[in-house]
């Protein structure tokens, strides 16, 4: 069983030149289609994933302040903040 997040929101990320494209995640996801091993199936949630599929598409959720705690540092988070 594996799990990807993904959306097409992904390919509207304009980095320019940089290898971190729109065209490099088109590029990825017509392959893993070509290859029929994705599930588009909707999926709530972790425990929702198909046990028989090789990969589940899972639709990206906004973080909470919450979330981001969990792997940021609080400092860290409100500096980016006022950055932003």
């Amino acid at each position: 069983m594996m799990a990807l997040v993904h959306s097409k929101d992904y390919e509207k990320h304009n980095t320019g030149i940089h290898p971190e494209n729109k065209e490099r995640i088109q590029v990825i996801m017509d392959a893993l289609e070509n290859e029929r091993i994705l599930n588009f199936k909707k999926i709530n949630h972790f425990h929702d994933l198909d046990q028989n599929s090789k990969v589940d598409v899972i639709k990206p959720e906004i973080a909470s302040y919450e979330d981001i705690l969990r792997v940021h540092t609080k400092s860290y988070v409100d500096d980016l903040k006022k950055f932003c």
